[in-house]
């Protein structure tokens, strides 16, 4: 990622947080995930 100039904006779409806490939340994940999610 350094390499190519990359950053988490460029990959990540509003769609894959959603899979993100959707996942978290179906595994029984910590509530503080999301909290984590929505600061990037």
């Amino acid at each position: 990622m350094v390499w190519e100039d990359l950053k988490p904006s460029d990959i990540m779409s509003s769609r894959s947080v959603e899979n993100a806490i959707t996942a978290d939340m179906a595994i029984g994940g910590s509530t503080n995930a999301i909290i984590h999610l929505v600061a990037m």
